[in-house]
């Protein structure tokens, strides 16, 4: 597992709507440079709005980045457009939103229902239990797990 550098990215609206993006390696965000770390990343988007005439429409800040594998699936039906979509309830609003996951495994659904709203054990019973110890909700709050739907691209 190589790991890369902190990297700023910072995607610009033009005046047809359109987004593009830069991207760029940065300092690497340590435990003891964090708020020296976000004022020289707010610093540079000041400097890159000084430079151009298109609208800064939003940043991701990512602190590191790893590449987990370069092998490609065995699987045949390892397809990005089949996707889990994820829903979750915010634990405080009870706001429900969703997530999409490509390449979901469709081995996992039971009978002819597109629809898994139980993760007793094996591979669903820790995807839940992860999936709730790591996510927040849009809010911010903590999330409940409710279902996993399958589904493909739309045409």
């Amino acid at each position: 597992m190589a790991a890369s550098p902190s990297s700023y990215s910072l995607s610009v609206r033009d005046y047809d709507k359109e987004l593009a993006r830069t991207r760029v390696a940065v300092v690497p965000l340590t435990a003891t440079n964090y708020t020296a770390w976000n004022t020289l990343l707010d610093n540079l988007q000041t400097g890159i709005s000084g430079v151009i005439i298109g609208e800064p429409a939003s940043e991701v800040r990512t602190a590191s980045q790893s590449t987990l594998s370069a092998a490609l699936p065995t699987d045949p039906f390892a397809q990005r457009e089949t996707k889990w979509i994820v829903r979750s309830e915010d634990n405080t609003t009870h706001e429900v939103f969703r997530n999409e996951i490509p390449c979901g495994d469709l081995s996992l659904l039971s009978g002819n229902d597109e629809f898994i709203t139980s993760f007793p054990v094996g591979p669903l019973a820790t995807f839940k239990t992860a999936w709730e110890a790591a996510v927040l909700s849009p809010d911010g709050n903590a999330v409940t797990l409710i279902s996993l739907q399958a589904a493909g691209k739309r045409l």
